[in-house]
């Protein structure tokens, strides 16, 4: 009976062994050619990473300009399927949106908190190096930018959109780097060892990517440009990740990108220098020119090429970026609005580190010590109190 088996097998074997052999070409860089029970493949291969395997003395080759092409030959193709990747996002660094894709430079140092010098409104670049790990490519991701708030430990997480409705962080729009470029292998961000690098893509007005395949011995480095809305909570952390088209399978996240943001009121932003405080015997003068345009820094909607309120004028071209609305008065590049103009042109001087300013006059040549309080800097409270008090005594004339 054995023998029976044996003989019925090989005539089985043999039959199926003498099927056609197809030869085949294709320009996908991730197919795989499986050969038959016992035929053969014939051809050079140009892969780096080629693998050749036999099953019961058949070969298997082919033409590949792939560098994660896989050749399976026979049965050996049940026995080792294709592997599952393993995308790990590994490194981070903030980046100031002041270049190109290799100029720009870095606010932090790799895989640091960016907690401070940052506000409301600003642009900034994200940029993050991913390594697969894993024995299989990742075929096809489309690697999408989402954020969440430490106010709920980083768990509910919201992808940025293009346009915030209720949402804190938006994609940048129009930068000092064109929108869905490749990305370099950047010196700013540490290589994984063993690795080679695969072209990422940069982001400016979509926070996903197009598709992607990163092979077992690759890693990539992607970057976004984003910047906070009004929603955003002043002071509150943020943690931003990547998924695939908002799967998190066969993902790891190493490193998690944090970044706070403060109140734009609270952007350091110099002002006219005080001027003379007069004597209570001379008459006022008046108010003084105002400080000049200072010496804040950063992207403002003053000064960022972008036509914020549709009114189809640009920066210093717009009104509104000049004190007091009027394009004779002084341009105001630091200021943060296209919609409304910054004060006047007298008097404090314009937001920055401008020259001297408005001097400060007394009313009825008897207000000195209020001047003084004003020249002193003292807080609003105390000017309160000082002017309540004057008014008591004059009401008791």
């Amino acid at each position: 009976m054995k023998k029976v088996y044996i003989i019925l097998f090989l005539t089985i074997f043999i039959a199926l062994g003498a099927r056609n052999v197809f030869a085949f070409e294709s320009a996908s860089t991730t197919y795989q050619l499986h050969a038959g029970d016992i035929e053969n493949g014939t051809g050079p291969s140009t892969s780096t990473s080629f693998k050749s395997q036999e099953a019961l003395g058949q070969t298997a080759s082919g033409l590949s300009t792939s560098t994660s092409y896989n050749d399976y030959a026979g049965i050996l193709y049940w026995l080792f399927p294709p592997g599952t990747p393993a995308m790990g996002q590994i490194h981070y660094r903030w980046r100031n949106d002041d270049g190109s894709e290799t100029t720009a430079t870095y606010k932090t140092t790799e895989d640091t908190i960016l907690s401070s010098g940052v506000y409301v409104g600003d642009r900034i670049r994200l940029r993050m190096s991913l390594s697969n790990t894993g024995a299989g490519p990742a075929t096809g991701y489309n690697y999408r930018l989402e954020y969440a708030s430490q106010a709920n430990s980083c768990s509910t997480w919201t992808v940025v959109p293009t346009t915030a409705t209720t949402e804190a962080w938006q994609m940048g729009g129009a930068s000092n780097v064109a929108d869905n470029i490749a990305t370099t292998d950047s010196g700013g961000l540490t290589d994984p060892g063993g690795k080679t690098f695969h072209a990422g893509i940069l982001r400016t007005s979509n926070a996903q990517t197009g598709a992607m395949t990163i092979s077992q011995v690759q890693f990539s480095e992607i970057e976004y440009a984003i910047k906070s809305t009004a929603n955003a909570t002043s002071g509150q952390t943020y943690c931003f990740r990547v998924t695939n088209a908002g799967s998190t399978a066969n993902f790891t996240y190493a490193v998690s990108p944090q970044i706070s943001v403060s109140s734009i009121i609270f952007r350091p932003q110099g002002g006219g220098s005080s001027g003379p405080v007069e004597s209570p015997s001379s008459a006022p003068s008046g108010s003084g020119t105002g400080g000049g345009t200072g010496g804040g820094v950063g992207t403002f909607q003053c000064n960022d090429t972008i036509d914020n309120n549709s009114n189809g004028l640009i920066d210093a071209a717009d009104p509104n970026c000049h004190a007091g609305g009027n394009l004779s008065n002084p341009y105001v590049p630091t200021w943060d609005s296209e919609s409304t103009p910054p004060g006047g042109n007298s008097g404090g001087g314009t937001p920055g580190g401008g020259g001297g300013g408005g001097d400060v006059g007394f009313l009825n040549n008897k207000n000195s010590f209020i001047a003084l309080v004003i020249k002193s800097g003292a807080s609003y409270k105390t000017l309160a109190l000082v002017v309540r008090k004057f008014l008591l005594a004059a009401i008791s004339l």
